[in-house]
């Protein structure tokens, strides 16, 4: 999945999209979510809204009890992974009409009332319910302002921007935990 946005990267270091490549990818980058494809981009999404949103919540679940989810709760998205991501869920404009993109938007919103209930402090609690008015909000607006927009796929961008930021947590998080 975090290979995925690197896109701004290939600029960077001028590496040039190989032809056959670029002839199916809907910027011409190197990446597999703009091909002509919306499985590709699903796919994408999907995993990254799991893992990003559910898997902080299955984290702190009675599952990760169990003897084989235990041995892989370290490597588990946390609660601020979660809260950094949040913000994508709102950015699903361009793909509102898909299934797999409206379960994920109500799953990531049912995420953050779950974490507003089980927050330990009222600051945090406060933290999760303004995520939850936030990204149910923008979406109404998105919904409802989206026929306006110039280029529909400008929402999708956003989306990945906060993926990225949900993913470089992680690898922050991850990297503390390993040097503590």
């Amino acid at each position: 999945m975090a290979f995925e946005e690197v896109s701004w990267f290939q600029r960077q270091i001028g590496f040039a999209t190989p032809e056959a490549i670029a002839a199916r990818n809907w910027q011409g980058e190197f990446n597999l979510h703009n091909f002509h494809t919306d499985i590709t981009e699903l796919a994408l999404y999907s995993g990254t809204g799991a893992f990003l949103l559910l898997l902080p919540l299955l984290r702190e679940s009675e599952v990760a009890r169990w003897p084989m989810v235990r041995v892989v709760a370290p490597f588990l998205p946390d609660r601020t992974v979660a809260a950094v991501s949040a913000p994508m869920l709102v950015f699903t404009y361009s793909h509102w009409t898909l299934l797999p993109v409206q379960a994920a938007f109500w799953t990531g919103l049912a995420v953050c009332a779950a974490f507003a209930r089980s927050s330990a402090t009222r600051r945090e609690t406060l933290l999760w319910s303004a995520l939850a008015i936030w990204v149910g909000m923008g979406q109404l607006t998105m919904l409802a302002l989206g026929p306006t927009k110039l280029m529909v796929f400008d929402s999708s961008e956003y989306r990945e921007l906060f993926t990225s930021i949900g993913l470089a947590m992680y690898a922050f998080r991850q990297s503390r935990t390993c040097s503590a």
